[in-house]
């Protein structure tokens, strides 16, 4: 991640997220009790999505034909990413928050599996209703 990245960029960025963004924590394949945390951007805008990643850092990739995603899944730089646009973020601010919590829960009690379901749960709750995805339109 750049140093210097202007308010304006970080603004912008924070759009992006809320638009075409996913922030996520799925249950690990056969691993009982951990998560896979990912923040994910697409967008069939290449240059859109060099930018976001040679800006904000994160993995870029092309995953079909000519969609592009930028992605972050360590700690480090889920919690360095949101940390700089939570305060832009409208439609994902809470989801943001609820990640970030999870992020000091998971690394401060590893071992501590109620507190990180509690987190995961939070997350699970505030982006769905009775276990289905919900789309808000506005």
């Amino acid at each position: 991640m750049k140093d210097d990245i202007s308010v304006a960029d970080i603004a912008y960025f924070a759009g992006i997220l809320d638009g075409e963004g996913c922030i996520s924590l799925h249950h690990y394949n056969g691993t009982k009790g951990r998560y896979r945390k990912t923040v994910v951007v697409s967008n069939n805008c290449k240059e859109l999505i060099y930018w976001i990643g040679s800006t904000f850092g994160g993995n870029v990739r092309l995953i079909h034909h000519s969609t592009y995603v930028v992605e972050w899944w360590s700690n480090e730089a889920i919690y360095d990413v949101l940390s700089l646009v939570k305060d832009y973020l409208i439609v994902k601010k809470r989801n943001a928050e609820i990640m970030l919590d999870y992020i000091m829960t998971d690394s401060k009690n590893y071992d501590d599996r109620a507190l990180q379901f509690a987190a995961m749960r939070s997350i699970m709750d505030a982006t769905t209703t009775k276990g289905r995805s919900i789309r808000v339109e506005g």
